[in-house]
């Protein structure tokens, strides 16, 4: 800080912090945390298709994306993907998690949980771990869901 901030009654030196003044209460000053690594990469956005872009080719996403505009091609995130009720996906998908209030026309495939909204549509084979459609969603398809590999051992051994 400088001598500048605290004469003019922004900030206030107490030993060797700076705390800012709002009124008569003093408050610290936020710490700046450089070391730490952001463990949750793939709960933020990372990709965005807006409003009125379209997006021709094959994405392959580290991180979320969310499309609200126009994609075709081949869709792969280890992050999630969200389709915006403006959005549509004419592609095969592959990620974590699908959230689809736009539309989707191509096969899905996805670990975790599709959901559909009340607006969503989707138009393909799905292959999911967990499917909620939403009243009013529209699905036309086959789906296969993931089963755990206990659940599946007692059925193989019956004869």
């Amino acid at each position: 800080m400088g001598k500048l901030l605290t004469r003019c009654g922004f900030y206030r030196k107490i030993g060797d912090q700076y705390l800012r003044r709002a009124g008569d209460i003093l408050f610290r000053q936020p710490k700046q945390r450089v070391d730490v690594k952001d463990d949750k990469a793939n709960d933020r956005v990372d990709t965005i298709i807006g409003a009125g872009t379209v997006f021709t080719g094959d994405l392959d996403i580290k991180g979320t994306l969310r499309v609200d505009g126009r994609c075709e091609g081949k869709v792969t995130s280890s992050g999630d993907v969200v389709v915006g009720e403006s959005g549509q996906l004419v592609s095969t998908v592959q990620a974590r998690n699908l959230h689809v209030a736009g539309t989707v026309k191509g096969d899905i495939k996805t670990p975790g949980v599709l959901e559909i909204s009340p607006t969503g549509k989707v138009y393909g084979d799905i292959e999911v771990g967990k499917v909620i459609i939403a009243d009013g969603a529209i699905f036309q398809g086959q789906c296969r869901m993931h089963i755990a590999a206990e659940q599946d051992a007692p059925h193989a051994k019956k004869e």
